[in-house]
C-alpha cells in the first residue's frame, strides 16, 4: 500500500504536532508548573478546575491521583495541558482572537502559540480525510515549527534538534 502526497503530509504534520509541539508545551508547563509544586499547585486550583464543564472525571483521576505526589505533566496531552496553563494561575493571556481560533500570523504571544498548538491539534483530531493538501501542509507546517522551533525560545526544548 502507498500513500498520497495528501495522506503523507498529514502523517508527517501529525507527527510533528504529537511529537514535538506536545513535547515543547510540556517542557514550558513544566517551568511554569515544576513537577516539584504540581501537586500543591492543582490542590491550589481544584475549586477552579473541578467547576470547568469540560473537564472529564478520567482528566480529573489524571489531575488528583492517590497518592498525589504521584501527578506528573508526562501524563497531560496537549489538551489538558493548555487548559491547566489558561485556568491556573499564573493564567495565560488570550491571544486577540480567542482561544479557539487560529491567531493572527503576527502574533506570536505565548497566547496565542499556545492557541496555535492546540488549534492545529484539535484540527488533526477531529479531520476525517487523514489528508493535508502540500499548500495546506506548507502553512500549517511553517506555523507549528516557528512555536516549537523558533519561537523566541517560549516552547522550545533545547534537547531536541533532530527534525522530521
Amino acid at each position: 500500500m502507498s500513500l498520497t502526497v495528501e495522506e503523507s503530509n498529514f502523517l508527517r504534520f501529525y507527527f510533528l504536532n504529537l511529537k514535538y509541539a506536545s513535547n515543547a508545551l510540556r517542557v514550558y508547563f513544566d517551568s511554569v508548573h515544576p513537577p516539584a509544586g504540581l501537586a500543591n499547585d492543582l490542590a491550589k486550583s481544584s475549586a477552579t478546575l473541578r467547576g470547568l464543564r469540560f473537564i472529564t472525571k478520567q482528566q480529573l483521576h489524571i489531575l488528583y491521583p492517590s497518592p498525589a505526589s504521584n501527578v506528573s505533566s508526562e501524563d497531560f496531552d496537549t489538551t489538558l495541558m493548555v487548559c491547566l496553563l489558561r485556568n491556573m494561575a499564573p493564567h495565560e493571556i488570550a491571544p486577540v482572537t480567542g482561544w479557539d481560533k487560529l491567531p493572527h500570523p503576527g502574533d506570536t504571544s505565548k497566547g496565542a502559540d499556545l492557541a496555535r498548538i492546540k488549534w492545529y491539534r484539535n484540527k488533526l483530531a477531529h479531520d476525517g480525510e487523514g489528508k493535508l493538501s502540500p499548500a495546506d501542509f506548507s502553512q500549517y507546517w511553517g506555523d507549528l515549527e516557528y512555536v516549537v522551533y523558533t519561537g523566541h525560545n517560549k516552547f522550545q526544548d533545547h534537547s531536541q534538534h533532530t527534525f522530521i
